[in-house]
């Protein structure tokens, strides 16, 4: 546990992850009242753009040379051995932690993106987490290159995506000009003829 404490509970990752919460809540608030407006949008791009220089700095800058790379490519392979050993509290915290980072993409993409279907989230977590394993392993050289990294941030920005979708409800999330149910405005035309009535004249 010494690691995780160490790379999410230290000042400047605590500090971010607050501001971050708040720009979320903030733009679900405002989309609750006047859907996915452009405001809503903003400051879900903001978070967006705050999540992704945080995602840098725990990934990449916090991760610790002196240990090296190392990999590991056999999907789930690790997390299911680590489950049964007798440090499964750190593997289930690993795990964890590694959904937990990739909930604010995918709750963000929800307030920025509003029409997007669950495969933007999806996508847009695969490839940044592979792109995060790749720069740990081939540029940086150091930290843990695993499939298992990959499956799980993956499921963090769907999930986020998910619940954003489910607290927010339908009409935070529905873009402002075409919120259901808002009335038409008036004409200040003439009157439309009616149908189906009486007929003048006769």
């Amino acid at each position: 546990m010494t690691a995780l404490t160490r790379v999410f509970l230290n000042v400047n990752t605590v500090a971010a992850g607050a501001v971050l919460a708040g720009l979320l809540v903030a733009g679900l608030v405002r989309s609750r009242a006047h859907g996915a407006d452009r405001v809503a949008r903003t400051l879900g791009a903001a978070a967006l753009g705050l999540w992704l220089l945080l995602l840098v700095y725990v990934t990449i800058v916090l991760s610790p040379p002196t240990l090296g790379v190392r990999f590991s490519l056999i999907p789930l392979a690790d997390t299911v051995d680590g489950l049964f050993s007798r440090n499964w509290d750190n593997v289930a915290a690993a795990t964890a932690a590694n959904v937990a980072l990739f909930l604010p993409l995918g709750a963000g993409l929800a307030i920025r993106a509003p029409r997007a279907s669950w495969v933007v989230p999806a996508a847009a977590g695969a490839g940044l987490s592979l792109a995060v394993e790749l720069t740990q392993g081939f540029l940086v050289r150091h930290g843990a290159v695993a499939a298992d990294d990959l499956i799980t941030n993956t499921a963090g920005a769907v999930l986020g995506w998910a619940l954003l979708r489910w607290w927010g409800g339908h009409r935070a999330l529905t873009p402002a000009h075409h919120e259901p149910g808002r009335a038409e405005p008036e004409s200040s035309g003439p009157p439309r003829a009616q149908t189906g009535g009486t007929i003048p004249g006769n």
